[in-house]
């Protein structure tokens, strides 16, 4: 069954928006499986099979201004001229005092977008790898460069990246001994401790 094109319940335009959402189909770095460039349409196909009130947090999704500005036409682009782009569209939408929701594509989109944000935010990256290559393949902004490139910033440091389902890293990541990383077997401890206080907890 085809849906529309576009993400559930985004029906605001540009200019009401609350949140600019938009898809980046890019994938000309990825080493292993393929297919992350159909992900912006494959999510919003999927967003069409939840309902619009969430029971835990109260919220209706159709009552939140959310904009799909579309794909952006990545395909054709080198990594470095994804980065120079989506900095620039970020910024955009950041300018428009509206909050930019982007859906991929393969890790190297992230670094572009992050680059866009000023320095007072942090990134919590939910990876099995570190992604903090210098380069790899010849490329600086090669998606196992994530990371790297977002530290490097200007405007960022390494305190503000946190690393979340952690499992294996390249013996010289130089400097990721300064960042923060939880585990996966972390992970999963503070997620039954947090179901146990959860449930220990008043019922509403």
């Amino acid at each position: 069954m085809e849906f529309p094109d576009y993400f559930a319940d985004a029906e605001s335009n540009f200019e009401t928006a609350s949140f600019v959402l938009f898809g980046v189909p890019f994938e000309k770095t990825s080493s292993f499986r393929h297919g992350a460039d159909k992900g912006p349409s494959e999510i919003r196909q999927a967003s069409w099979n939840f309902e619009r009130y969430d029971l835990r947090t109260g919220i209706n999704f159709e009552e939140i201004h959310v904009h799909d500005y579309g794909d952006l036409d990545v395909k054709k682009l080198t990594s470095k001229e994804l980065f120079e782009t989506l900095k620039t569209f970020t910024s955009t939408v950041l300018a428009k005092r509206k909050i930019p929701i982007a859906i991929g594509g393969d890790h190297s989109i992230t670094p572009g977008i992050v680059s866009a944000f000023p320095k007072d935010i942090a990134v919590l990256s939910l990876d099995a790898h570190m992604d903090y290559r210098q380069e790899y393949k010849n490329d600086i902004y090669n998606h196992a460069c994530v990371i790297r490139r977002i530290a490097d910033l200007d405007r960022h440091s390494v305190p503000h990246v946190r690393h979340a389902g952690l499992v294996t890293a390249h013996a010289r990541h130089g400097g990721h001994g300064r960042m923060v990383h939880l585990g996966a077997a972390e992970g999963r401890e503070a997620g039954r401790r947090m179901a146990t206080l959860a449930g220990d907890g008043p019922r509403r």
